[in-house]
């Protein structure tokens, strides 16, 4: 990544310098007579070079547009002194302003986002010195106030804010820092300034395009501040005074919603209707129609939310009513109302068949009739999507859905003749193996095997220059393990499943998928393991985990190294072997994950387990108590520093606190079982831990402070077990003399 970055800078860079010495030429060319000046023609008018003029205009933009680039690609790579580099190399070099300015600006902001804000401050003002002049400084400034503002850094916002102001009142630019500067003023609690800036907002920029937009976007944070009066009042500046310009609608739509907020039915409705009829000539209208349908939906007052969507579908004229129409099928599907549903979806294909985005809209009104286990309406989409549609590239995905429904309803004939239409009629090559792969995971899932065997065969017949054949082969590997899976009349892997294995290696040696592939075999086995101990057959999930570990083996030592599939390989293994209960083995494992891979997203769980292990090792006699209970310490003080906030931290220190008390270690128990006292959720019983806190402090002579914890747990566990033994012991204590 970073030399591609390089490479995109270097490139930049050179297109730059050819743009100079291009520049150079002419200029010289000129000077020289080389190209001089068109000299007047017969009546005096200058002749125009159009074709130089157009070479020229582009010459300059595609030096910007490469300035542009490269300076995202720095930014985005975080890759801040490469970017000063670089800009400081164009500002030296370039003969375009424009250039210059987009230089400095990525100047400016890389010393904001690294800390350094008096070179960002100094920067500035150089930028404003040589180029606030020019247009393209009003948007700069904004951009570098918003900058300023991301880091927290307030007032420097607020200087370029005004600065944009100062230098170019009039632009969209000023506007939008205008917003903003009403909008920090709010977050401060400043709100003088904020009416001011809002009251500013609104006189000043009546010309500007955006303005409504800008209108609402303080409207919202008004809302937002609890502020609903004013909300309101900028809500309908933009809504009536500029309701001709984008961002009108969205305020009219936020009447709605703040009349709702409070309470208003009327108001609200009467709001709803002028947005319905007031803006039918806002693309966008349909959309705000449909996010207040959503509203009455949410609160359940489908009549109101029913017949938003209804009108919202039916503004003349416009295209976005196709997701409003989208819309109305959904929440009918939602009312469970399947019969209108399927009256609306075949509505759509009426009044949008010609709109670009009805193959989308339909499948995805397909999946919900799907989803809503309506497969005779579903397949009447999808068909319709197919025969209407057929080279548009969602085409393909309800054909596959047309055979997957074959496959749910068990209709064999339907399927063989849908899959080979598949197949037949539809394209690109690597996304039908991939349909024709979908499928065939749906029969593997379904335990439909012969199918699924078929379908991955042809795939694998047909597709090998295709992603999906290496999935093919794989599958069928991963049939046969299924296979003995169901089987369960063995106790060791398969001599055909381990052939099988060796044979995908072989074929697949270079693949880079290889490994990942042969990752998820194993797992197959260790999956059913785990779904045969949760279902409490501890036997049969053992024969599983112990035909999982010749396969993961593979993965470990025969196959290429994978950053995420090797060291799975390795913990899936510890797990297997803490089963057949081999901890020495599962330790030696989770070793290897947390020594070498200590960034894995279960590194703490290893982490854990080793100092767990140990005390088995302990119980089981392979370990003497002494240096399994030093093991346990370690790798349980190594979890609390490398890992503090993981699932296991909280109860491996009241293990190793309890281990400490056993070992009669006070000091160390008592500074565990504090923590853990510490750590107790406010407003949930005390955990036993507290209990032996009291312990602790009584065995180190401290009887006071062992009088009050005992007090305090007895009193939260009153009429239990424990809070009897709690208020025995304090009873002890108070006898023996505080």
């Amino acid at each position: 990544m970073a030399r591609t970055i390089l490479r995109a800078g270097r490139i930049a860079g050179g297109v730059i310098i050819a743009v100079i010495i291009l520049g150079v030429v002419l200029y010289w060319a000129g000077v020289m007579g080389v190209a001089k000046t068109p000299p007047p023609s017969q009546d005096g008018e200058i002749i125009v070079d159009a074709e130089a003029e157009a070479a020229a205009a582009k010459a300059e933009a595609d030096a910007i547009a490469a300035v542009e680039k490269a300076i995202r690609e720095h930014m985005e790579a975080k890759r801040f002194a490469e970017l000063e580099a670089y800009c400081n190399g164009v500002l030296a070099e370039t003969v375009y302003p424009a250039a210059a300015l987009c230089a400095k600006d990525a100047i400016v902001r890389s010393y904001i986002l690294t800390g350094r804000d008096v070179e960002a401050e100094a920067a500035t003002a150089e930028l404003i010195g040589q180029f606030g002049d020019m247009p393209a400084a009003a948007r700069v400034l904004c951009l570098v106030g918003d900058t300023w503002r991301g880091k927290q850094k307030a007032a420097q916002a607020v200087a370029a804010y005004e600065q944009t102001l100062a230098l170019h009142p009039g632009d969209e630019f000023a506007m939008w820092s205008r917003q903003n500067l009403c909008t920090m003023a709010l977050e401060a609690g400043d709100t003088v300034g904020a009416d001011d800036a809002a009251a500013r907002l609104a006189a000043d920029f009546g010309g500007q395009g955006h303005l409504a937009m800008s209108l609402c976007f303080v409207g919202d944070a008004y809302k937002k501040a609890g502020d609903l009066q004013k909300a309101m009042e900028l809500y309908d500046i933009a809504a009536n005074d500029h309701a001709d310009k984008p961002g009108s609608v969205n305020a009219q739509k936020n009447i709605c919603m703040v009349y709702l907020d409070q309470g208003d039915q009327a108001a609200a409705d009467a709001a709803a209707e002028k947005l319905v009829t007031g803006y039918v000539k806002h693309g966008h209208t349909p959309f705000e129609v449909c996010e207040l349908a959503a509203r009455y939906k949410k609160a359940a007052d489908w009549g109101r939310a029913i017949a938003l969507y209804e009108r919202a579908a039916r503004i003349p004229g416009n295209g976005n009513c196709l997701f409003a129409q989208r819309d109305l099928c959904l929440a009918l599907l939602e009312m469970k109302d399947v019969e209108r549903a399927s009256g609306e979806s075949r509505g759509m294909f009426l009044d949008f068949a010609e709109h670009p985005r009805l193959p989308f809209e339909a499948c995805l009104v397909g999946d919900a009739f799907l989803k809503a286990k309506e497969p005779a309406a579903a397949m009447e989409v999808y068909a319709y999507v197919v025969e209407n549609y057929p080279d548009n590239e969602l085409t393909l995905w309800a054909q596959k859905n047309i055979c997957t429904m074959h496959v749910d309803a068990g209709d064999e004939a339907a399927t063989s003749e849908a899959i080979e239409k598949l197949k037949r009629e539809f394209k690109p090559k690597d996304m039908v193996a991939v349909a024709l792969m979908q499928i065939a995971d749906k029969c593997r899932d379904a335990k439909k095997y012969d199918r699924a065997v078929q379908i991955y065969q042809d795939v694998k017949a047909g597709y090998a220059d295709t992603p999906s054949y290496i999935w093919a082969c794989q599958n069928l590997v991963r049939i046969e393990i299924e296979y003995d899976e169901a089987a369960a009349d063995s106790t060791e892997t398969p001599a055909s499943v381990l052939q099988a294995v060796d044979g995908f290696m072989a074929d697949f040696a270079a693949a880079p998928k290889m490994t990942s592939a042969l990752c998820l075999l194993g797992e197959v086995y260790y999956k059913g393991a785990l779904a045969k101990e949760r279902a409490g057959q501890r036997d049969e999930a053992s024969v599983r985990f112990g035909k999982a570990l010749p396969l993961f083996a593979k993965v470990i030592s025969q196959a290429p190294f994978d950053p995420v599939f090797t060291p799975d390989a390795w913990y899936m293994s510890a797990v297997a072997y803490s089963r057949l209960g081999d901890y020495a083995k599962a330790i030696e494992y989770h070793q290897r994950i947390v020594d070498d891979w200590p960034e894995h997203h279960l590194a703490w769980s290893s982490q854990y387990w080793i100092g767990a292990f140990y005390q088995r090792l302990k119980k089981n006699k392979s370990l003497p108590p002494a240096e399994a209970d030093a093991k346990t310490e370690q790798a349980f003080l190594d979890l609390f520093q490398d890992y503090p906030d993981s699932p296991m931290t909280k109860g491996a220190k009241s293990q190793l606190a309890m281990l400490y008390y056993k070992t009669s270690a006070w000091e160390k128990a008592a500074a565990l079982y504090e923590e853990l006292f510490a750590e107790s959720p406010p407003g949930e019983k005390l955990p036993i831990d507290v209990f032996y806190l009291g312990q602790a402090y009584e065995f180190m002579g401290h009887k006071a402070m062992a009088a009050l914890t005992y007090s305090e747990f007895a009193k939260d566990r009153e009429g239990t077990a424990w809070g009897e033994r709690a208020s025995a012991a304090l009873a002890r204590v108070e006898g023996s003399g505080i």
